[in-house]
């Protein structure tokens, strides 16, 4: 203890103990300087996060006012933009509804009456009365000149009065607007026959063969057609035996196909 008394009452120790004092308070100066510097570091850095977020909060806003323009702008149409349907009023259509019941009614009267004069004439027809038949389907024509019933009867008519340059032209008008009318075909190739267009014949009877393949009458008349007019007794006896398959029992066939074979025969052996 006396040397501690003794030494503090040494100057140059007061010295150092002054200079001490001085170190001391300068480490806690810095210290509370630098504690003070974080903290205000701290409070600038929260208060620029704050300045961000209200600088977004802000702007967020003005970004949905910008997209709901956007939006509002592409589905909103100016009013000369927009269609309007317009609308028929009440006597319009009622005028349309009686023009058309009115149409109807006459192409009901006008259906009527072709049926009874065709009716009409099909039994001048059955009773031989040609003129007053052919009369009665050109009033029908008249009416409507695609019948083509009754362009095929008056074809028929014209035949029947050696008329075959009328006949022929009818038929092949029926046959220009409907093709595959194998009756029309048939017919056409009869005519042909008569008028000794031979060809043309042999093609209308094939045509109507291939619309209707078991037409019996145009194998009937087509198997003539090779066995007399073109001395094609091979042809003619395939379509004897295709009409025999279809009407085995006729005799009169079985006659001319019994014919045929003989003369196909006799061709061969000649050839021989």
């Amino acid at each position: 203890m006396k040397s501690l008394t003794k030494y503090l009452a040494n100057p140059s120790c007061c010295v150092f103990q002054s200079a001490l004092v001085m170190v001391v308070l300068l480490l806690t100066g810095c210290s509370l300087t630098a504690d003070k510097t974080e903290q205000v570091a701290a409070n600038n850095q929260t208060a620029n996060e704050k300045t961000t977020t209200d600088n977004s909060s802000t702007d967020s806003p003005k970004q949905s006012v910008e997209s709901s323009e956007s939006q509002l702008s592409e589905t909103t149409e100016t009013p000369d933009a927009q269609t309007t349907k317009s609308l028929k009023t009440p006597e319009q259509l009622a005028l349309e509804q009686a023009a058309a019941q009115q149409q109807a009614e006459k192409l009901a009267q006008q259906q009527q009456q072709i049926e009874d004069l065709y009716k009409q004439a099909l039994d001048a027809m059955r009773a031989q009365d040609y003129k007053q038949a052919e009369s009665l389907f050109e009033q029908i024509l008249q009416l409507n000149p695609k019948q083509t019933g009754v362009l095929i009867n008056c074809a028929i008519i014209a035949k029947k009065q050696q008329n075959l340059a009328k006949a022929q032209q009818l038929l092949e008008q029926v046959i220009t607007e409907q093709s595959n009318h194998a009756h029309a075909q048939h017919l056409l190739a009869t005519v042909y026959q008569q008028q000794g267009i031979f060809d043309k014949a042999e093609q209308a009877y094939k045509d109507a063969l291939k619309v209707e393949p078991e037409f019996k009458q145009a194998m009937l008349n087509y198997a003539v057609l090779l066995d007399l007019y073109r001395g094609d007794w091979q042809g003619a006896k395939q379509y004897y035996q295709a009409f025999l398959q279809l009407e085995p029992d006729n005799r009169q066939v079985k006659m001319w196909l019994a014919a045929v074979e003989q003369k196909a025969a006799a061709a061969q052996q000649g050839q021989g």
